[in-house]
C-alpha cells in the first residue's frame, strides 16, 4: 500500500515509527523557475507530482524573495502580541484568528503537537461587503481578524504573502495543464493561510507529552485541497514519506528563497489518480523555534466534491473522502466540506484513543 492511501490508523501507526523519523537520503524534486517568464518547467513539475506529489521550488524574483523575508519577520511580530485572548479561532469566527498550543492535532488521540498557529483568509474579504456563500462555506469567506495591537505593517506583510501563495499556486495548475488549471481558478478567495510557530522540545525525538500522547509538529496527514504552497524557515523538519521505501521520511531540503508546493487530494481525484497528494509531516524541533507559512489553495467553495473513484485508489483511500460519512448532513460543496473536516482536527472535538496504538 502506497503512502498516500493509508487510513488514519495506519497514519498514526506510521507516526510512531520512531518519531524523530527514519530520514531517508532520497533525493526530492528542486525546480528552478524560468527567470524571463517566470515560468515552471511543465514536464518537470508533472513528472515530480506523478513521482512524489511534492516539489521545491527556487529562483524566485526579488520582489517574491522580499516578501518572504518580509512575511518571515511579521510572523514574529505577530506571535509576539499581547492580545491574542481577544482573537482567538471560534469566538470570533470559526476559521480565523489565533490558534492556540496544542489546539488542533491531525491524530487527536495519539500525537500532541507544540505549535501555536493563525488562520487567515483572503485579504479582499470584508464584513462590510460579505461575499454569497450558503451553509458552512461562508465560514470559509469571513474577513480576517487580527489582535489589536497588530501594526499596519505587520498585518499587510502578512496578507501580502497570501497573494503571493494563491498566485504560486495558480501557475502551478496553470502549469499542469489548462484543464487543472481552470479547475483552481477562483479559489483564492475562499482558501485558507495557516500560519504556524513551532516551539523546540527536548523530548521532541520521540518522548511523549503530558498526555502520554507522542509528539510531533504536524501529524502525518494528506492535505485535503487543490495545491498546498509552504514558506519554511532554515530550521526544517518537513517530512514526506518515502514512495518507494515504507516506513521511510523524507526530508524535505529548507533552500533559502524557496517555496514547497504540494499536490492535494483534490488534485489527485480530478487528475484521475496521475498526481499523488503525499504522506507528510514535521518534526517538532528539538532545540530551535520554527515557523511556516501553510498555504492551502482549495478549488471555489460552490464546486462540488469530487466523485471518489475507488477503483483507481490503491487501497481505496483517500483522507479528503473521510468524514463523508460521518456528516450529520448531505455534503453539497466542497466549502462546505472543508470546514467539517477543519472541525475535526480540534483536539476538543477527540475520539477515544485508538484500540491498534
Amino acid at each position: 500500500m502506497s503512502p498516500s492511501n493509508m487510513s488514519l490508523t495506519q497514519l498514526a501507526k506510521v507516526a510512531m515509527l520512531g518519531v524523530a523519523g527514519l530520514a531517508s537520503a532520497h533525493a526530492l524534486p528542486v525546480l528552478k523557475l524560468h527567470a524571463e517568464a517566470p515560468y515552471l518547467d511543465a514536464a518537470a513539475l508533472r513528472e515530480a507530482f506523478s513521482s512524489q506529489g511534492i516539489a521545491v521550488v527556487t529562483g524566485w524574483n526579488t520582489s517574491f524573495a522580499t516578501q518572504f523575508t518580509e512575511a518571515q519577520a511579521a510572523s514574529a511580530a505577530l506571535f509576539s502580541s499581547r492580545e491574542m485572548e481577544s482573537v482567538h479561532m471560534g469566538d470570533i469566527s470559526p476559521m480565523r484568528g489565533y490558534i492556540p498550543t496544542g489546539a488542533e492535532s491531525g491524530l487527536v488521540d495519539s500525537v500532541y503537537e507544540p505549535k501555536e498557529g493563525y488562520s487567515y483568509g483572503h485579504p479582499s474579504l470584508s464584513s462590510v461587503n460579505p461575499v454569497a456563500a450558503d451553509g458552512a462555506a461562508k465560514d470559509l469567506l469571513n474577513a480576517n481578524v487580527w489582535p489589536a495591537d497588530a501594526a499596519p505593517a505587520t498585518v499587510s506583510a502578512l496578507e501580502d504573502f497570501y497573494l503571493v501563495a494563491a498566485a504560486v499556486a495558480e501557475l502551478v495548475g496553470d502549469t499542469l495543464g489548462p484543464e487543472l488549471g481552470e479547475m483552481g481558478r477562483g479559489g483564492s478567495l475562499n482558501s485558507l493561510l495557516r500560519l504556524f510557530h513551532y516551539f523546540p522540545t527536548a523530548d521532541a525525538a520521540g518522548g511523549s507529552s503530558e498526555e502520554g500522547l507522542k509528539v510531533l509538529g504536524s501529524s502525518p496527514h494528506t492535505d485535503w485541497g487543490y495545491v498546498t504552497v509552504i514558506l519554511q524557515d532554515s530550521v526544517g523538519g518537513l517530512q514526506v514519506a518515502s514512495q518507494s521505501q515504507p516506513g521511510e521520511w523524507v526530508d524535505v531540503p529548507a533552500v533559502p528563497g524557496s517555496l514547497v508546493v504540494i499536490a492535494g487530494d483534490y488534485m489527485r481525484a480530478v487528475s484521475g489518480q496521475r498526481y499523488l497528494s503525499p504522506v507528510h509531516r514535521v518534526v517538532a524541533p528539538q532545540h530551535e523555534h520554527r515557523t511556516s507559512f501553510v498555504y492551502f489553495h482549495y478549488p471555489l467553495h460552490s464546486k462540488p466534491l469530487p466523485p471518489r473513484d475507488t477503483a483507481t485508489e490503491e487501497g481505496g483511500y483517500n483522507t479528503l473522502y473521510d468524514a463523508v460519512d460521518s456528516s450529520p448532513t448531505p455534503i453539497d460543496t466542497f466549502g462546505e466540506y472543508m470546514v467539517l473536516k477543519w472541525a475535526g482536527v480540534l483536539r476538543a472535538n477527540k475520539q477515544a484513543a485508538t484500540p491498534e496504538l
